[in-house]
């Protein structure tokens, strides 16, 4: 019975040691991962918003060199 009650204990205390250790996870990405994140969305939000105002008069630029030197991106290879 005693032998039971050691194991218990020593369970209990594996247990406590992992809720331990789950918390200062659960801190570290509450405090880290998730503003990080934040940041990077909010990056990728920039770089779709300018690409959306640049893609049309960039790829109308291109056309038109890719004209003038002989290159017409337009017609496939045969």
């Amino acid at each position: 019975m005693n032998d039971h009650l050691e194991k218990l204990d020593k369970i209990e205390k594996k247990i406590d040691a992992i809720d331990d250790k789950l918390d200062i996870i659960m801190e570290y990405i509450e405090s880290e991962v998730v503003p990080s994140t934040n940041k990077m969305s909010s990056h990728i939000d920039f770089i779709e918003h300018t690409y959306t105002k640049v893609s049309a008069p960039l790829h109308f630029m291109c056309n038109k060199i890719n004209r003038y030197i002989g290159h017409d991106n337009t017609k496939k290879d045969k």
